[in-house]
């Protein structure tokens, strides 16, 4: 079960954080900010290791600023879920 639980987490937050660049990338037509791709954006933080220490992430991915949000549902076993977006 917690196997299960593991795997449907990580389908949540690729999908929200999917969704978070799509909406990003839309609103930004006239802006002078670039998104990174989030699926570069996991790799490079995995590879790196840093995922959980917010003050390298941005040094390790390159870029000025960086997005992070929380994600809390009512579903049982899925606590919170924190994503990464990076502008």
């Amino acid at each position: 079960m917690p196997k299960q639980i593991a795997i449907r987490n990580e389908t949540m937050y690729k999908s929200i954080q999917s969704s978070m660049y799509t909406f990003l990338l839309r609103k930004s037509t006239n802006s002078t900010v670039e998104f990174q791709d989030p699926d570069k954006t996991n790799i490079l933080l995995e590879k790196a290791g840093v995922a959980d220490k917010l003050d390298e992430i941005a040094k390790v991915l390159g870029v000025d600023a960086f997005l992070r949000g929380k994600f809390e549902t009512e579903q049982p076993k899925v606590k919170h879920l924190q994503c990464y977006l990076l502008a």
